[in-house]
């Protein structure tokens, strides 16, 4: 019965992964024409990122072309596009290669299913990945899923109180994508305030998770960065720079005319609220958290 329940489960999971497919992809035979990536939601960075990244010339990102994503992120993206050329030749397009983004993230996302299964986790919340419908909408948007699954990897490992494997797992996550770097601080909490240690044990442990972090963090990233620094510093250099977008908070705020705000502005008040919010989750989730802090990252 349970292998049986798990079939249905990859058979769902690729149905979601064909249905996102089927989204993305509808518009791109001919070229987008009158904004239609926009207006009918297939807008992929996959097909801009052929040309503009040099992806259909074999370019190795960071040391051969500029690069606006995370080492792992970059590397996924060569790797993808290897897969195109190496398979439709000198005819490999830019829809062949958004074919490669989407079946890895397709892959990835059955890698995700399989961890959550293997954890035993209870069935209602394995149909809800299967049949989740940001897969739709983001299965060949971008490469977001590296880190999704690098995410869930550590998430997973600290479950079974695997602290510093899950610290060096949302390192890696990190490498692929900013955002897993926010599990970090609820790792480094557990650790400071684990029962029956004392504070030096406690200490040690803190330290051996930010330890494992950095130095998974710094063992993808510090190669590049050796080498290649002012194409590896881009992402970080864009992330502080780029201006905001028709449906962001501050342009919505400008164009009613109630805020304006210049880049560094919206920085620093972004930084203050989310520390705030921050603070205010783990401060209100603390008691019933506490054994599992982690928990706290997730929405």
């Amino acid at each position: 019965m349970v292998q049986r329940n798990l079939r249905m489960l990859f058979l769902a999971l690729a149905l979601t992964c064909a249905c996102g497919w089927l989204f993305k992809s509808h518009c791109t035979p001919g070229g987008w024409t009158n904004a239609e990536q926009y207006s009918t939601g297939c807008y992929s960075d996959a097909i801009p990122f052929w040309t503009a990244r040099e992806v259909d010339k074999g370019k190795i990102p960071y040391f051969e072309t500029r690069m606006e994503y995370p080492v792992l992120t970059g590397a996924a993206i060569w790797i993808e596009g290897s897969a195109a050329r190496l398979l439709f030749g000198a005819g490999a397009n830019a829809m062949h290669f958004l074919a490669m983004v989407a079946i890895v993230n397709a892959l990835l996302a059955a890698l995700v299913l399989w961890l959550f299964a293997k954890a035993e986790m209870e069935a209602r919340r394995l149909w809800m990945w299967a049949l989740a419908p940001p897969l739709v909408l983001y299965l060949g948007h971008n490469w977001d899923m590296v880190a999704v699954t690098l995410a869930v990897a550590a998430m997973l490992l600290a479950r079974r109180n695997k602290l510093v494997q899950a610290a060096a797992m949302a390192g890696l996550g990190t490498a692929a994508k900013l955002w897993p770097v926010l599990m970090l601080p609820l790792f480094g909490l557990r650790a400071l305030f684990e029962p029956g240690r004392s504070w030096t044990q406690r200490l040690i442990h803190a330290s051996a998770l930010s330890v494992a972090a950095i130095g998974a963090w710094a063992l993808v990233n510090l190669p590049v960065a050796a080498f290649a620094y002012d194409n590896w510093s881009e992402f970080y250099r864009f992330s502080q720079e780029r201006g905001g977008t028709a449906a962001g908070t501050w342009d919505v705020l400008l164009n009613m005319g109630w805020l304006f705000t210049w880049s560094e502005d919206r920085n620093r008040y972004a930084a203050l609220l989310f520390l705030l919010g921050a603070a205010a989750i783990v401060g209100l989730g603390w008691r019933r958290h506490h054994a599992h802090l982690w928990v706290l990252f997730t929405p």
